[in-house]
């Protein structure tokens, strides 16, 4: 009798699972319950006994999870739910709920990355508010089809890269592993970084104008030193500055100049204020002829104290190593970098900018449209033929993020 009703609960049970989940629900996470409450417990990744297309592709995507520089092993307890369940040694119902935990952590891996570096102790403040796993998985299941899920990883052309040259890196080294740091980076990155924006790529010492994700310009730029890293953050140009004033930082005038004493300061043409040392613009001053002032991505204020500029050391250019600097970037090729900013405005040609900037007269300009600026952190740079080149790790971040990744490199 035991045995018969023990046999009708089977029954019961796996038609009862047939499209909906069951008691394994209880085990999973919050997020994968309410995910599962929003749709009345209907299954997605399993139908019965058999796997939905959607799960045999989702499936596919944790097998090949080492394609988009993740482990496949963070997702193998939901790809072999899906093999047991094939074989008959799983009830449907834990099957889904296995996997959908596994593919949560995929989606959320892929999309938002695998930790925030802005609880870090590494000066990295760039990451994109995170989005949850389980609101990208329902707007894919009602866009409908499997294609979302490619979508899931970053959509910058250098990732896609990235991605490609991984497979020409295949050994556990050190050039690999920077190839899996950057790409992480990427997800670090606003999906829509705007029309026009420069990445300041920083141990390249690089920075790039894009416009429609086209790269359009190039210039050699000089970083902070070991002791005066430039911060990885993001921020708009909001105005230009021609012949500016530079107003010192209270740090560099306490350590490098006041010591120096009054006669140097005054041959140098600084002066003191009650707002602290300021140098009058003119050819001596550190920010050359043009300062691109910046605001923090959403602020009214730029509390790392970084701008772009010029300098009137352009010899510096072509030394070898050039995070020789106090933590601001430095462009080679400044003027292009004004008519980049300035757009399509026939008024600032480049004439007209090399004039004004001649004239030595101090004059700001406003921007009409705020130019996006991205300060990165990428020791890996793809090419379109599958190679990479790599950059030195000039402030032990990519050796930060491999740790945190435990990612291998012999």
């Amino acid at each position: 009798m035991r045995l018969f009703i023990l046999f009708l609960a089977i029954i019961f049970s796996s038609n009862l699972l047939a499209n909906q989940v069951g008691p394994s629900i209880k085990l999973a996470p919050v997020e994968v319950k309410e995910f599962y409450k929003s749709r009345d417990n209907k299954t997605v990744w399993t139908n019965g006994k058999n796997i939905t297309e959607i799960g045999a592709y989702a499936e596919s995507a944790l097998i090949n999870a080492d394609e988009e520089g993740l482990n496949p092993a963070d997702y193998h307890d939901g790809v072999q739910a899906l093999r047991d369940l094939r074989k008959g040694r799983i009830l449907p119902d834990t099957a889904e709920v296995i996997f959908a935990k596994s593919f949560f952590k995929y989606v959320n891996d892929v999309y938002n990355g695998r930790f925030d570096p802005n609880i870090t102790t590494m000066e990295i403040w760039i990451k994109q508010p995170s989005v949850k796993p389980g609101h990208l998985i329902k707007a894919g299941i009602m866009e409908g089809g499997t294609a979302w899920i490619d979508r899931l990883p970053p959509n910058h052309p250098q990732y896609a890269k990235l991605k490609k040259s991984l497979i020409n890196y295949p050994q556990n080294d050190d050039m690999r592993a920077k190839i899996i740091t950057s790409m992480e980076s990427w997800r670090w990155m606003p999906r829509f970084p705007g029309t026009r924006y420069l990445l300041v790529n920083i141990p390249f010492y690089e920075l790039l104008g894009y416009e429609n994700r086209n790269e359009v310009m190039q210039s050699f730029i000089i970083v902070g030193n070991s002791e005066n890293k430039t911060p990885v953050f993001s921020a708009d140009i909001f105005e230009i500055i021609f012949n500016p004033e530079w107003h010192v930082p209270e740090n560099i005038a306490k350590k490098e100049l006041l010591p120096e004493g009054r006669a140097y300061l005054e041959s140098e043409g600084f002066r003191k204020t009650k707002y602290g040392l300021v140098q009058k613009s003119g050819p001596d001053n550190a920010l050359g002829r043009l300062r691109f002032s910046m605001h923090e991505k959403g602020k009214t204020c730029n509390k790392y104290q970084v701008y772009i500029h010029d300098t009137n050391d352009k010899e510096l250019f072509y030394d070898e190593a050039l995070h020789i600097g106090h933590g601001c970037i430095r462009v080679q090729k400044i003027v292009t970098l004004a008519k980049f900013v300035f757009n399509e405005s026939s008024k600032w040609s480049k004439e007209q900018v090399k004039k004004i900037m001649e004239d030595g007269t101090t004059q700001s300009v406003k921007l009409k449209d705020k130019i996006p600026v991205y300060m990165v952190y990428f020791t890996a740079w793809a090419n379109d033929d599958g190679t990479a080149d790599f950059a030195e790790d000039i402030y032990g971040h990519h050796k930060s993020i491999k740790n945190i990744l435990r990612i291998r490199s012999e």
